[in-house]
């Protein structure tokens, strides 16, 4: 008994004097892998049992990882890292090789069109980290306070110095709680035996906002400094030009050119209205870039922008911009530039934008003849820069496209990729320069915060592949007003005339207590590409440049006019891969090849077959067939006949490999009653082509699902055997028949039941073919049922939309309907387009179109989109519409007389329809016929039998 009482007192004891127990857990992954996939994702970087992270690096290369530490105790604790010398032999690598950074998310609360179009909503990442505090900021930085639960992300940057020898090198990064080391992690980095060369041949440009820069970094007398010039006799010049010094180093370091386009000179004019330019304060501000002797590499930017734009030299108060007053005036300017620019070497390197000429339109076109015009007078060396393009876009879906003889005036011509195309070669016409500005998939890369890291890195590869010599990537620092308490989500959520403005590639350095800008993640995948185009450019020096083109077709097939589908607007999926395990391979590629390029051969055999596996794994991953339904319509030979159909099913196959693809597309197991109208059909694809293929089966009666939906089976098969099966989703309903009008208020309690009348399963627009039954991913997460009915005066449609809200609230009045790609933002609402002749054109004019909202309505004949995708009419036509919201759903009718149609209104006829809803509050765009990317395609309607 004393013995129990004994060890019952110990363990009391014991318990009381007994520290709160912490555990941190760590892992490791390679930039792309989302924090929850980590830990089961097979990667070569961590190898977690070890507790080991391994890198790979040429000479003058820096390499990323992600880290992410969990904490779990009691109670809470400091956490921060160190990391040691490098070692390999007696070679030591100072721990300065080594930045991290306290990763920090912001949040995305609209989506772009292109983003809505391209991925499903359950790949979305409403949180994103993106924001890089470095580990030694007063605020943000590390230690960091965690408690039980809790998860640091953190970034680390690895750079290898010139001169670094060849070999492994060691080092421990130590993860320490209240300043004691809990955990150890062995990091080991691989030196390859050759340097990067500094030079890749593409440049990134990017504009800095340098008022915005100084007003969220420097303070004068307590108020945000908003100062627009660097004057040297200014009590804070020292702190303005430090902050735009450490901006301008931090972008040269991560390979982005930057632009100051509005930081301009003094202008004076004497009472003889002679002008003098004093240059002084300029050239003291921006010499340094320009010669290199500001960056630690001594390498100058390779592009330069003279200071002119609309606001400088200050234009008339009266608006008479193209007066001879004012050319005259800008004529005198603009050769003192040149002049000055040439004595200091700048000029061969150096642009001037044209103004009020951005977006293409008549009054842009006059602006760049009106000012080119001024250009060329003032000085002929002068190389003139225009952002609109030359290629005519009529035929591409622009009707009244707006032209003008503008290849005589441009020198550089850098339209958004949306638009790039370089023009046909003129004789007697010098072929100009054509740079691109970084846009949206599938037309470029993009580095908005809703791009995937791919969508990020592939910029610079779409230039190498392209040849374009330049990409501009616009305002890197768009930021929200000096506020007391500056946060990142702030420079995110601000608008620009009603739409999200662009995200920032920086934050502003207030925001962590420094005097200088934060970096994004997004900046660091920039910097990751380029890197790329190094070892790209080093391939082809050592005579492996054959294979480096082989990746670029691979990884970057196309940019800019190459995207488009049938129209302008209208764009293809996007080309390259968004997985970055198939990118980190293309890496392990480029450095099989080129050391063996520097000895001559591989050393050890088993090392070239590995590399040769390694090079058929990628081509097989990233080179693929793709098969795309565009649209299956019904039709019937003979109306007044209700049997004896025909189905046509349009088919896209796209050919994404090396070498041509020969085969044949058939359908699968059609239904019972229906036949064949033509043998399987025969198809040969020459790499990197398409093949549009109409497959034609025959019915004596269509039969559909309750929802108004039917799958076909279709099957493309190979002549070496591979088959490639794909569902064809056929939309058809039938308009049941009325006798007694339907009353138009909100309410379906009015109308009768009907059979065959309802379309309803929705699936989603987005990026992959979303007609695979089954897929749930594809479903929006709120049902919509459509109803059609028809009297011998009109059609009658209602849409019952049902809604997760409880009482839903709906915005005031407003009949505009906005576009943003093609997707509707700004408003919850319903659509229709109907296309009676049933042609399945891919012209937008050929459609009417219905727009139906809780407060507001819209009707017209083509689609009205900024800019244009078809020819618009007004639809003069005496259209009745309600619509009612309910506790759980809304609702919306509408009657459209049929003599509001152009076309034969004979009973028994077939009409293209197609209906779709915008849910607002998910952001989720959904359609009845299954169109994939475009629900203004008339080829990807459903079909409306009348009656």
């Amino acid at each position: 008994m004393k013995w129990v009482v004994l060890a019952l007192t110990l363990s009391v004891l014991a318990a009381g004097c007994r520290q709160p127990s912490v555990r941190l857990s760590y892992w490791a992954a390679a930039d792309g892998v989302d924090p929850a996939d980590a830990e089961r994702i097979d990667d070569d970087l961590f190898d977690r049992w070890a507790g080991r992270i391994e890198l790979t690096a040429a000479v003058d290369e820096t390499v990323a990882f992600r880290l992410w530490v969990s904490y779990a105790g009691e109670t809470g604790g400091d956490v921060s890292v160190t990391v040691d010398d490098w070692h390999s032999g007696t070679t030591t690598l100072g721990a300065d090789a080594v930045t991290i950074y306290h990763v920090h998310a912001v949040c995305v609360e609209r989506w772009p069109g292109w983003h809505i179009r391209a991925l499903e909503p359950n790949r979305r990442r409403e949180l994103v980290e993106d924001v890089l505090i470095p580990v030694h900021a007063p605020r943000g930085g590390l230690p960091c306070e965690m408690s039980d639960g809790d998860t640091l992300a953190l970034w680390v940057d690895v750079h290898v110095p010139k001169g670094t020898p060849a070999g492994r090198f060691w080092s421990k990064l130590r993860i320490l709680c209240d300043g004691e080391p809990k955990e150890t992690i062995d990091l080991r980095l691989e030196v390859l035996p050759f340097a990067l060369p500094g030079e890749v041949g593409t440049v990134l440009a990017a504009d800095v906002d340098h008022a915005a820069l100084f007003a969220h970094h420097v303070t004068y007398q307590g108020e945000p400094c908003r100062a627009t010039r660097l004057v040297a006799d200014r009590p804070v010049y020292a702190e303005l030009q430090s902050a735009l010094d450490a901006t301008m180093r931090l972008l040269h370091a991560h390979k982005v050119s930057p632009l100051l386009s509005t930081l301009y000179p003094v202008i004076k004019v004497d009472a003889l209205n002679r002008m003098s330019v004093l240059w002084e304060d300029y050239d003291r501000a921006v010499e340094g870039y320009l010669d290199g002797s500001k960056f630690t590499d001594r390498v100058g930017l390779p592009v330069w922008v003279v200071p002119f734009d609309e606001h400088f030299p200050a234009p008339p108060s009266y608006g008479a911009m193209q007066s001879a007053g004012y050319s005259r005036h800008l004529r005198q300017y603009l050769s003192c530039c040149a002049e000055h620019f040439a004595r200091r070497g700048w000029l061969k390197r150096s642009f001037v934008e044209v103004p009020y000429a951005a977006q293409p339109s008549r009054t842009s076109v006059e602006a760049l003849e009106h000012f080119a015009r001024v250009i060329r007078k003032a000085d002929a060396r002068l190389r003139i820069l225009s952002n609109l393009f030359p290629q005519d876009l009529g035929p591409y879906g622009w009707p009244d496209f707006p032209t003008g003889d503008l290849l005589g005036y441009v020198d550089i011509w850098c339209p958004p990729a949306q638009f790039y195309s370089p023009p046909a070669p003129i004789a007697g016409i010098a072929p100009a320069q054509m740079w691109m500005r970084a846009d949206r998939p599938p037309y470029s890369g993009s580095i908005d915060l809703a791009a995937s890291p791919a969508d990020t890195r592939v910029l610079p590869w779409q230039a190498y592949h392209e040849k374009v010599p330049v990409v501009r990537l616009g305002v890197v620092n768009h930021w929200s007003e000096v506020t007391e308490r500056p946060t990142a989500q702030a420079c995110i959520d601000q608008t620009d005339s009603g739409r999200i403005a662009p995200a920032p590639l920086l934050y502003p350095g207030s925001i962590a207590g420094l005097t200088e800008p934060l970096l994004s993640v997004r900046l660091k995948r920039l910097r990751r590409g380029m890197f790329d185009l190094a070892y790209l450019k080093l391939m082809r020096e050592k005579g492996v440049g054959y294979l480096a083109e082989v990746l670029a077709d691979a990884l970057a097939p196309f940019a800019g006019a190459e995207a488009y589908r049938y129209h302008y607007a209208d764009p293809r999926p996007v080309g390259w891969v968004r997985d970055l395990r198939c990118w980190r391979e293309a890496k392990q590629i480029m450095i099989d090849e080129l050391v063996s390029a520097a000895a001559g051969r591989f050393v050890d055999p088993r090392e070239r077959i590995a590399a040769d596996v390694r090079w058929r794994r990628f081509l097989d991953t990233v080179c693929r067939v793709r098969i795309e339904v565009d649209g299956v319509r019904v039709r019937r030979a003979a109306p007044a006949m209700l049997g004896d159909v025909t189905i046509e099913c349009a088919v896209v196959i796209r050919n994404g490999k090396r070498t041509p693809v020969s085969g044949a597309i058939d359908f699968g197991e059609l239904p019972v009653g229906w036949s064949r109208r033509n043998e399987p059909v025969p198809v040969v694809i020459p790499a990197g082509e398409s093949s549009h293929v109409t497959l034609t089966a025959k019915a004596a009666v269509v039969a559909w699902d309750d929802d108004g939906v039917r799958y076909l089976p279709l099957i493309f098969t190979t002549d070496d055997g591979r088959r490639y099966p794909i569902s064809a989703r056929m939309g058809y309903m039938s308009a049941h028949p009325v006798y007694s009008e339907i009353r138009i208020d909100g309410d379906l309690s009015d109308w009768p039941a009907g059979v065959g009348n309802l379309a309803a399963d929705f699936v989603l627009i987005c990026g992959e073919p979303a007609d695979r039954p089954g897929d749930e991913t594809c479903r929006p997460t709120c049902k919509t049922r459509v109803y059609a009915a028809a009297d011998a005066e009109a059609l009658y449609f209602a849409f019952d939309c049902v809604t997760e809200e409880a009482s839903p609230v709906f915005p005031a009045h407003r009949n505009v309907v906005e576009y943003d790609d093609l997707v509707p933002f700004g408003d919850e609402l319903v659509e229709i387009v109907i296309d009676p002749t049933g042609a399945g054109t891919h012209s937008t004019s050929d459609l009417y179109h219905v727009v139906i909202k809780p407060a507001g309505a819209l009707w017209e004949q083509g689609i009205g989109t900024t800019p244009p995708t078809g020819r618009r009419r007004v639809w003069a036509a005496d259209i009745q519409h309600a619509a009612r919201a309910y506790p759980d759903r809304w609702v919306a009718e509408v009657r459209i007389p049929r003599a509001a149609f152009e076309a034969d209104l004979s009973a028994g006829r077939i009409w293209g329809v197609n209906f779709a809803r915008f849910d607002l509050n998910r952001q989720e765009y959904s359609t009845w016929s299954g169109a994939v990317r475009n629900f203004h395609d008339p080829a990807s309607l459903g079909n409306l039998a009348l009656p």
